[in-house]
């Protein structure tokens, strides 16, 4: 414990009774000039172009937008695409073990002898996978285009039929059991869905 007492000195009870002349000023204003710099100021006028009033007054014709789609039809054209899940039996990168090895072996087909019995992947995915970021969603990793993902996996998704599953997949994470949701080929989007765009495109250039 600590028993303490303080006063307290107000300043301006003695500036009243303190002088300051000139000198001290000048002295004081030489030696701290830096802090009396004004920066750098423009005074400035500008006028504000909007393009908004302009494009409003631009009409297309259907034939324009047309033409447009026609002539950029790969810029509206999306990609083959699987969505996908799966659930993950973690290896370390550069695993030498043979015990750690067999141990996830025996327990990705564990888990795919589970599935040939009818159990359910999201389920499994949430207990059991050591994705744990998709494991929450039921393994789920949503829409991927080739390129995306590595070699096997790529190879192995882009094969299955939608509700079908793969057998164990070896990658530098580990072994994987993918299932497909829903596989869509390679399509160019209709010009209804798109030209709303492209005239908001041709009007602003």
């Amino acid at each position: 414990k600590r028993d303490v007492g303080y006063l307290q000195l107000p300043a301006h009870h003695y500036r009243k009774t303190t002088s300051i002349n000139k000198q001290e000023i000048a002295d004081f204003y030489e030696k701290n000039k830096q802090k009396f710099i004004s920066p750098e100021a423009v005074s400035l006028e500008y006028v504000r172009l909007s393009l908004e009033p302009f494009i409003k007054k631009i009409v297309l014709s259907a034939e324009e937008v047309s033409d447009y789609y026609k002539e950029h039809q790969s810029d509206y054209t999306l990609p083959e695409r699987v969505h996908a899940r799966h659930l993950l039996i973690s290896v370390p990168a550069g695993q030498a073990d043979p015990k750690v090895e067999k141990e996830a072996v025996d327990r990705v087909e564990g888990l795919l002898k589970q599935l040939k019995g009818g159990a359910d992947f999201s389920a499994l995915a949430k207990r059991w996978s050591d994705d744990h970021g998709s494991a929450k969603k039921g393994g789920d990793l949503g829409w991927m285009t080739r390129g995306q993902m590595v070699p096997s996996f790529e190879a192995a998704a882009f094969h299955l039929k939608p509700g079908a599953y793969s057998e164990a997949i070896r990658t530098d994470f580990g072994y994987h059991i993918i299932q497909v949701v829903a596989h869509k080929h390679s399509e160019v989007r209709p010009l209804a869905a798109v030209a709303p765009a492209i005239t908001e495109q041709l009007s602003f250039q």
